[in-house]
């Protein structure tokens, strides 16, 4: 037993860390289902120093001080926003990407009343009402996720407080457009999104899979914004696969797992 669990460690170690970058407002707490698949056979880590920062190149750079030699990277969201830049900073040491739920445009009329909209929400019914609402409204079925797990993401959004929810947006309407950097991406990339995603639609998504040079695509049925949460075993399927392939070939697929 002794042999088989240093065998094990010396897997872990050996192997690129695992960076799980949250998007906003959000913890460790959002990647719950992820760490449990990994974490037995993976260093995972999780960024939290950069949340009360007004800028997303500031929260890239701030990461990368405490970033290991050697990683996976993933980023959901407005942690995808950040894991573009942070790759742009540190290239070298990234083998592979992984985009969930997020685009690489800036912001647009559309974004930017719905900020605007979620401040308001804020201001009058407080931040974990305003964003039990708003996390109802990016899945696809609030059924399928249990009430306690939804309730322990917003007692973290709570605890974050609202000055990191105003900064948080300030870097989010701040943050600018970088499909022109795509290209230099050399990494092998998989972006995953959720057929139903209001908040970066699958055509982001497309997008971003058709400037990167070396990505594959996999839409996830039956998920919307948060498909991570709404079909983790999906979600884990597909992470695992790609971290593990030795190769894997640009495609387009939709996932029933």
């Amino acid at each position: 037993m002794r042999r088989q669990n240093a065998t094990r460690s010396q897997k872990i170690e050996e192997a690129p860390a695992l960076v799980l970058i949250p998007g906003f407002m959000s913890t460790a707490s959002a990647w719950h289902f992820q760490i449990d698949a990994f974490g037995r056979n993976r260093k995972i880590v999780i960024p939290d120093q950069h949340y009360s920062l007004t800028s997303i190149r500031d929260m890239a750079t701030q990461i990368v001080e405490r970033l290991p030699p050697s990683v996976d990277l993933v980023g959901w969201s407005m942690g995808g926003y950040i894991a573009i830049e942070l790759y742009l900073l540190v290239r070298e040491r990234v083998r592979k990407l992984v985009l969930i739920g997020t685009s690489a445009r800036p912001e647009n009329a559309k974004t930017l009343a719905g900020r605007a909209e979620l401040l308001k929400s804020v201001e009058s019914t407080g931040l974990r009402a305003a964003f039990m609402n708003q996390i109802n409204l990016n899945l696809y079925d609030p059924a399928r996720v249990d009430s306690a797990f939804i309730d322990s993401i917003t007692h973290e959004i709570a605890r974050l407080g609202e000055e990191t929810l105003r900064n948080q947006l300030a870097a989010l309407v701040s943050r600018r457009d970088v499909r022109p950097s795509l290209r230099q991406v050399a990494c092998e990339a998989l972006i995953v999104v959720g057929k139903h995603d209001a908040v970066a639609p699958p055509e982001c998504s497309r997008e971003l899979a058709s400037l990167l040079p070396h990505a594959s695509l996999e839409v996830v049925s039956e998920a919307g914004h948060c498909a991570p949460w709404e079909r983790p075993k999906a979600v884990n399927s597909l992470l695992q696969a790609f971290l593990l392939a030795s190769k894997v070939e640009p495609t387009v697929s939709v996932s029933n797992l």
